[in-house]
């Protein structure tokens, strides 16, 4: 049910700017400035509620595919709000309006990466500077709505604080084995809704950003909207000059950029001080029946939501491929590393150290270390655990890959050789890889 709602949630944040929004004409942006400066991506929207670009999405489904009935749209809201118990729609989404937006600001990637482990007791950290906000109409009723939708089937507990904040805390495992939690915090006030994991976010955001920390104080964001709508009913931009610091500031970036010339020549391409010097701004004003759309930024990314094609369609995939790369490599850097010790010790004592069935490498701790090896590797580039299988005669090394689940029974007969995905185990026996990535993953 949560994985519906999420896809939901996503289908509509995607397919909002490309939907005519102003239906009342020339209007500030009120929530503009309730945002502070310098954030990495901010989009803003003004619509009546929630309720119109979903049927302006549903009406665009119907016109582009016959077959699509707009009923079955209709039968899928009251089978979702049967389940949650409540009308979503009346009591929540039509609640939601004129005006809505979305801001995100992580941290560095190695200080995520450094924290992924912690997941997802580190999220509140790792999500301060990100939230949504809204100006609501009845916030009573949203206040309920949001109470009951945000438990709906968790075991979350909730919190009125002190500061006029509703937490809803909820049980998470943590890195240790003991229980955990964290909170999504939500306040209503003068007409505002926000929601965040951050409480100083959300009180922020619930009034105006003080002068000087203003959104439209950023001086990238001032260079870009100098060129833009000043009133528009809809609003984006990504800090570009940022995002260069956030990606050119990762050692771990560095790392993978440097052992993939493909990944390299690619980011190198994007990445320099002449193409983004300025950030990509976006804005819409609905006009004599159609939508007037203006974009300012770096030759090549401006146009109508070709900031979002071109991140979704070649840089993103290109990315996240060149990271499993990199931790491929690592594993089996680090599978290396531990045969070697392990080769060593067998010159030393005339056998290899054993396990008892397959085990983690810390069955062979007390062997290895430090004398062969000064630590051995527990988990692969992937934060799966390793596996050992040693009687002395024969040993097998296994990373489950991306994926972290077994291919097959290594202990047995296989055939040998080489594959083309992230997923596939590595597999190394007795000095030497039996199962091994080769040519492009996947």
């Amino acid at each position: 049910m949560k994985s519906r709602l999420t896809a939901a949630a996503l289908v509509l944040f995607l397919l909002l700017p490309c939907q005519a929004l102003a239906a009342n004409g020339f209007r500030n942006l009120e929530l503009v400035d309730h945002v502070g400066k310098d954030p990495m991506m901010v989009v803003v929207v003004r619509t009546e509620s929630l309720l119109e670009p979903i049927q302006n999405i549903i009406d665009t489904v119907a016109g582009l595919d016959p077959e699509f009935q707009p009923g079955t749209a209709e039968q899928g809201f009251a089978d979702l709000e049967a389940e949650l118990g409540f009308p979503l729609r009346a009591e929540l989404l039509s609640q939601l309006g004129p005006e809505f937006g979305f801001v995100l600001s992580v941290p560095p990637m190695d200080t995520i990466m450094a924290r992924i482990e912690e997941f997802p007791a580190s999220l509140p950290d790792l999500m301060d500077g990100t939230g949504f906000l809204a100006a609501v109409r009845d916030g009573d009723l949203v206040d309920r709505s949001l109470r009951k939708l945000l438990v709906f089937e968790e075991k979350a507990e909730i919190i009125d604080g002190d500061d006029g904040l509703v937490r809803v805390r909820y049980a998470t495992p943590a890195p240790d084995g003991e229980a955990g939690q964290i909170d999504i915090c939500f306040g209503i006030r003068n007409g505002w809704l926000a929601i965040g994991m951050n409480p100083d976010w959300v009180l922020g955001a619930l009034s105006n950003a003080a002068p000087g920390n203003r959104l439209s104080d950023g001086e990238d964001y001032g260079k870009v909207f100098a060129n833009l709508d000043s009133d528009p009913s809809m609003l984006g931009y990504v800090n570009l000059p940022a995002l260069m610091t956030w990606i050119q500031e990762s050692d771990m970036l560095k790392m993978i950029l440097s052992s993939d010339p493909e990944a390299s020549m690619m980011m190198n391409l994007f990445l320099n001080d002449e193409y983004m010097n300025v950030g990509l701004g976006y804005t819409s004003v609905e006009m004599n029946g159609g939508v007037r759309a203006s974009t300012f930024g770096p030759a090549g990314l401006t146009g109508p939501g070709m900031y979002t094609g071109m991140m979704a369609a070649i840089a993103i995939p290109n990315l996240l491929n060149a990271i499993d790369r990199g931790k491929q490599k690592r594993t089996m850097a680090d599978i290396r590393s531990m045969a070697t010790a392990i080769e060593s010790y067998a010159i030393d004592n005339n056998s290899y150290p054993t396990t008892e069935g397959w085990q983690s490498p810390e069955a062979l701790k007390e062997a290895l270390e430090p004398v062969y090896i000064r630590q051995l590797p527990l988990v692969d580039g992937w934060e799966n655990a390793i596996l050992v299988l040693s009687d002395g005669e024969n040993y097998t090394l296994v990373s489950q890959g991306k994926d972290g689940a077994s291919d097959g029974d290594w202990a047995g007969e296989f055939a040998a050789g080489p594959f083309d995905s992230f997923t596939h185990d590595i597999v190394f026996q007795n000095g030497q890889f039996v199962k091994w990535p080769e040519g492009a993953q996947q």
